[in-house]
């Protein structure tokens, strides 16, 4: 438990520690003091207690991540609530495509959408210095630049070659040939996959 990198998941419920009140501040505290950060999905917590996670005196910095492609997300999780993982899709594993329907993806990418909004709100209400990642980005060629953007504004050193080079990212996709045979109508999807991509900026919540 002590050694997780997003420490308000199912263990936290396992441990019977609840999702505020004074135990869900020390779990923040023990976590700071542990990793000097903290990972966190922000649904993982209801808005009060991300509020007080970001409000907390030791934490000094924020990192927004986002996926900027809600439909490869919605895909993503429709796949993953079918076959019980998050990982990238064995073709080995389909034994029965699933059926997604375009009402369900824009169903998803909107309430989608409106969330990470709400969210980037309250992460620039807290005041804090904050800095933000496209998820894209981290798995195209780009990731080394941000990968010293986040050394830079974390006040690290970067340099170190070696360091970046572990970081390199793998293939993270499912393939087309893949989707189609994990999913009975991925042809009928395709289109949406047109669809404008989310941008969060720090001056304001301009998106697309």
């Amino acid at each position: 438990m002590d050694g997780e990198m997003e420490p308000f998941g199912k263990s936290m419920a396992r441990a019977g520690i609840g999702k505020e009140g004074p135990e869900f501040v020390k779990r923040i505290n023990t976590k700071l003091i542990e990793r000097d950060f903290i990972k966190h999905l922000w649904t993982q917590l209801p808005p009060a207690s991300n509020q007080a996670l970001m409000s907390h005196p030791e934490v000094s910095r924020l990192i927004f991540l986002y996926r900027s492609n809600l439909f490869d997300v919605a895909v993503s999780t429709f796949l993953a609530k079918s076959l019980g993982h998050w990982n990238r899709v064995d073709p080995e594993e389909i034994v029965r495509p699933i059926t997604i329907t375009p009402p369900q993806i824009k169903r998803f990418c909107g309430e989608l959408k409106a969330d990470v909004l709400d969210q980037a709100k309250r992460v620039r209400a807290s005041g804090k210095p904050v800095h933000l990642i496209r998820y894209e980005d981290l798995y195209s060629v780009a990731y080394r630049d941000r990968f010293l953007e986040v050394c830079n504004f974390l006040k690290l050193d970067g340099g170190n070659e070696a360091a970046i080079e572990r970081l390199r990212p793998s293939e993270k996709y499912s393939g087309d040939e893949t989707l189609a045979r994990a999913i009975a109508n991925w042809r009928s999807l395709e289109p949406l996959r047109a669809a404008p991509r989310l941008t969060v900026t720090l001056e304001g919540l301009d998106h697309t």
